[in-house]
């Protein structure tokens, strides 16, 4: 979309996470993003995945420590 920054639609985007058990919601909103599949959907992907790597219920052991072990 080429249309003056003031003018253009805001970027929305909401989700949650893991789908069979939801702990996790984000919504995202980014002024004059253009569209939430081009500016927010991006950053909520990046920021639940962080999420979902962090949570110690996925996780049988500290994540990481396998990489640790092995080296």
């Amino acid at each position: 979309m080429n249309l003056p920054w003031e003018e253009r639609p805001h970027a929305l985007f909401i989700c949650f996470a893991p789908y069979d058990a939801p702990r996790y919601a984000i919504a995202v909103v980014i002024e004059h993003g253009n569209g939430g599949a081009d500016a927010a959907a991006p950053l909520a992907r990046d920021i639940m995945t962080d999420t979902l790597l962090r949570d110690p219920v996925n996780h049988d052991h500290v994540p990481g420590q396998a990489v640790a072990d092995a080296e």
